[in-house]
């Protein structure tokens, strides 16, 4: 004997029914939560890849300007160089100039000096001795010396000048300094 047989047939159909609607419930319960998984899920994704694409568009403009930037202190600094060479060549022009005259100048006052001590000689014979220099030679020289002298300070002040110009013009260039715009 069967023991589903003691069984009554509408306690079997009505549990079979039961058991079947439960499956049925838990097959619907399971594809709505599997359907709302997906759904999410999609919905992540989309939030990422346009989290994704603003990320990419701020990485452009970022990179865009760090160009920009580059490109503009690179440019500045050229000036800065190309200023400071422009000031080198003037000043190393402007101290041939003072050169030469310094020369000029020296040779007038060693033939002044001649002149002076041809005027002042005496033909009388000397006692025996060094001869001494006159006194328009030691001149002369004196003068020669203090201006190459101040040509050597002049020459060395120009280049620190053209140097600390072009220091001061880079550091403008590199930062948002109150100096922009002075010469």
């Amino acid at each position: 004997m069967n023991p589903l047989s003691l069984i009554p047939t509408s306690y079997l159909i009505g549990a079979a029914a039961a058991v079947g609607l439960s499956l049925a419930a838990w097959g619907g319960v399971q594809t709505h939560r599997l359907a709302t998984s997906q759904h999410e899920t999609r919905e992540v994704k989309d939030a990422w890849a346009i989290e994704r694409a603003n990320a990419s568009r701020v990485a452009l403009v970022a990179t865009t300007e760090a160009a920009a930037e580059t490109k503009r202190r690179l440019t500045e600094q050229k000036e800065a160089n190309d200023e400071a060479q422009r000031l080198n060549t003037r000043a190393r022009s402007a101290a041939t100039t003072a050169s030469a005259a310094a020369v000029g100048l020296h040779d007038a006052a060693v033939a002044a000096a001649a002149r002076r001590d041809a005027a002042a000689r005496d033909p009388a014979p000397v006692a025996v001795g060094a001869p001494a220099d006159p006194a328009g030679a030691l001149l002369a020289d004196v003068l020669g010396r203090i201006d190459a002298a101040a040509g050597e300070f002049a020459a060395a002040l120009d280049l620190a000048y053209v140097a600390g110009k072009q220091c001061e013009r880079e550091h403008v260039s590199l930062t948002d300094s109150p100096l922009k715009g002075l010469p």
